[in-house]
């Protein structure tokens, strides 16, 4: 369970980098309250398929993160994610179908 601190923290940190909650269980905070994280650090994978995310900006601060799902979220531009890619080389990122034509195949989100 993470504590009230944590989830601030957490909050604290995707205002900052201007990202919304997700309306899922599988969200980054939910995922963030299953694991256990407590900050950004923490981060290695994140699951948000079909979450209706439409920018990631922010989520090339993410250092750690070695995997992101985005299937199925169909608006963010895959200009965007050829961005984070860049951004982000050691992480897999899996695209939404839509954006597949990328440098490779694609994985997650993580905290």
């Amino acid at each position: 369970m993470v504590t009230a601190p944590a989830r601030r923290e957490l909050v604290r940190f995707m205002r900052e980098k201007g990202l919304s909650e997700p309306p899922s269980a599988s969200s980054a905070l939910g995922q963030a309250a299953a694991n256990g994280w407590a900050t950004s650090d923490e981060v290695t994978s994140l699951s948000c398929a079909n979450s209706d995310i439409v920018d990631v900006a922010g989520l090339e601060s993410l250092d750690n993160l070695e995997t992101l799902d985005l299937t199925g979220n169909t608006d963010i531009l895959c200009s965007d994610l050829d961005a984070l890619e860049t951004a982000l080389p050691s992480t897999t990122i899996t695209r939404p179908a839509s954006c597949n034509t990328g440098s490779g195949f694609f994985c997650g989100y993580t905290i």
